[in-house]
């Protein structure tokens, strides 16, 4: 299995990259869930570490709808960071709270390509899963980064083990929030999940090193 670790700062990332983790979601504002992170942040990253990026993209914090000012603004943040030599994106554009934005995903994966997508948290909320995956399929995401639900991922096991044997020759279900060395065990004994997500975050806003040592451990 792959531990991805959110990184909502430059430290935080240092620190993951030095513990194990097998891959980097990039963001900033931890308070808010993850936004955009600063692109100079990135660049002194990518110069100091040499295991998968992924770009989180979100202009604002709070819900993922984009008028047209915020849709250019993810349009532009993704071919800044393409540029700059990201491995790939998270993101998610939604109608409102229940509805998958096809029509705005699909034109950024497009963008984004050949980079590879994560659809962001937004699915937690969503309460017809199929209908939204389907969603999802369709603009061209490789996974979904998800807790299953409401409150943590180890409280939604099930919906996460049906979601990943039901879609897993079309899409990877990646669980991920409140990951923790203290819980990740279950997801491992699961046998079904490929990646787990984890900020690796015990208090305040910095990746605790141990942590994601020991979780990356366990994982081999």
């Amino acid at each position: 299995m792959l531990l991805e670790v959110a990184c909502f700062n430059l430290k935080s990332a240092l620190i993951a990259a030095e513990a194990g983790a097998g891959r980097i979601e990039f963001c900033a504002d931890y308070a808010s869930g993850g936004i955009t992170p600063l692109y100079e942040d990135f660049v002194e990253l990518r110069k100091k570490v040499k295991i998968p990026i992924f770009v989180m993209i979100h202009p604002k914090a709070g819900p993922y709808t984009y008028n047209q000012r915020l849709f250019d603004m993810v349009k532009n943040s993704i071919s800044t960071f393409k540029t700059a030599k990201a491995d790939g994106f998270v993101f998610a554009s939604m109608y409102s709270r229940d509805g998958v934005n096809v029509v705005q995903n699909k034109e950024l994966v497009q963008l984004a390509a050949p980079l590879p997508c994560t659809f962001h948290r937004a699915f937690d909320d969503i309460e017809t899963k199929d209908d939204a995956v389907q969603s999802i399929l369709k603009s061209g995401f490789q996974r979904i980064l998800t807790s299953g639900g409401p409150g943590k991922a180890v409280d939604n096991l099930e919906q996460l083990v049906d979601l990943q044997k039901k879609y897993k020759d079309q899409i990877t279900i990646m669980p991920g929030g409140g990951i923790r060395s203290s819980n990740i065990e279950t997801f491992i004994e699961a046998g079904i999940f490929p990646e787990v997500h984890s900020a690796g975050i015990l208090a305040g806003e910095i990746a605790d090193k141990n942590e994601i040592a020991q979780m990356a451990s366990m994982l081999k």
